[in-house]
């Protein structure tokens, strides 16, 4: 059988693999897609590792102000495993900040990439009527 060149992980990144929905994957990538066709995307990241460190950055500074949050828990199933890669600085305020609310690391990713969708839905939004409304040539 043949094997497919995996390539090797960039230096300063970790890898998260954890249980997304197949709507929050899709999402990421229509939210990566739109700042991408965006003329000025303002200073937000652009690419899916940006997008995870932001979120996980906002969401961490949610709870250090005292905000209650409720966490997304882990499905019962392992189907639909998704790897994320992220810097090592996310990872590590990830880390602490899944301990300090007493939650699984998986649990805190989750929940910080549901509220990042959620806060950024007009940016998608955007994306989909453009292309469903675009006129023919």
């Amino acid at each position: 059988m043949r094997q497919r060149k995996v390539a090797a992980p960039r230096q300063g990144t970790a890898t998260l693999t954890l249980g997304l929905s197949p709507d929050l994957v899709d999402s990421l990538k229509q939210l990566s897609a739109a700042r991408k066709s965006a003329p000025k995307a303002g200073g937000k990241p652009k690419f899916i590792l940006g997008i995870v460190d932001e979120a996980i950055d906002e969401l961490a500074t949610a709870l250090k102000v005292g905000r209650t949050v409720s966490f997304v828990p882990t499905p019962r199933s392992s189907k639909g495993r998704t790897a994320l890669r992220v810097s090592s600085g996310a990872h590590r305020t990830a880390q602490k900040a899944s301990e300090a609310a007493d939650v699984k690391l998986a649990d805190f990713v989750r929940t910080a990439l549901s509220h990042y969708v959620r806060s950024h839905v007009r940016e998608i939004d955007k994306k989909v009527k453009a292309a469903r409304y675009r006129g023919r040539k």
